[in-house]
C-alpha cells in the first residue's frame, strides 16, 4: 500500500509543480509585455495589480493547453532518468517552450521568410523559467519513486574500538 500511495502522492506535486510553472511562464510573459508597451513608471503598479490579477491565470490556462504534450515528454524523461538537476529542467522547459512557439507560429509566408526572433527568445525565457519553478516542486525529487529508499544497517551493540 505505501508504493501506490508514494505514486499518488508523486503524481499529485507533478501537477502543482506544472500549475506553478504555467503560472511562472504566463507572469513572465505578462511581465515582458508590460515593458514592451511603454507604460510610464509612475503607472507601472497601478497597471501591474489589476490587470496580473486576471490575465497571468487566464494565459497560463492557454500556456497549460499548448505546453501539455511537449511537457509530459519532458517529465517524463526526468522521471524515467532520474534527471534532478535545475538545469535538466531549465534546458527542458525552454525546449518546451521552443516546441510550443513553433506549432503557434502561423505558417511563414514563402515569398517573405521572416520569422520574428523576440517571440521566440520570449518563449524560450517563459520555458527555462517555468522549467525552473517547476523544478523547485517536483523536479528536485524526479525518480525518487524508482529508488526506494536504503534502510539503514542495523546498529550493532559492540564497542565501536575508537
Amino acid at each position: 500500500m505505501g508504493a501506490v500511495v508514494n505514486l499518488i502522492v508523486r503524481c499529485v506535486r507533478i501537477l502543482a509543480g506544472y500549475a506553478l510553472a504555467t503560472l511562472t511562464a504566463s507572469a513572465f510573459i505578462q511581465f515582458l509585455a508590460m515593458g514592451w508597451v511603454g507604460f510610464p513608471h509612475d503607472m507601472m503598479p497601478w497597471q501591474g495589480d489589476l490587470t496580473m490579477l486576471v490575465s497571468v491565470p487566464v494565459m497560463a490556462l492557454f500556456i497549460g493547453y499548448f505546453a501539455f504534450v511537449p511537457a509530459l515528454a519532458a517529465i517524463a524523461a526526468a522521471e524515467l532518468f532520474g534527471k534532478r538537476d535545475w538545469l535538466f529542467h531549465a534546458l527542458g522547459g525552454g525546449g518546451v517552450g521552443l516546441v510550443c512557439m513553433a506549432f503557434v507560429m502561423p505558417y511563414p509566408d514563402p515569398e517573405f521568410l521572416h520569422v520574428d526572433l523576440v517571440l521566440f527568445a520570449t518563449a524560450l525565457g517563459a520555458g527555462i523559467v517555468g522549467g525552473i519553478a517547476y523544478w523547485l516542486i517536483a523536479g528536485r525529487s524526479a525518480g525518487n519513486w524508482r529508488d526506494p529508499r536504503p534502510s539503514e544497517p542495523p546498529i550493532s551493540r559492540e564497542p565501536s574500538g575508537s
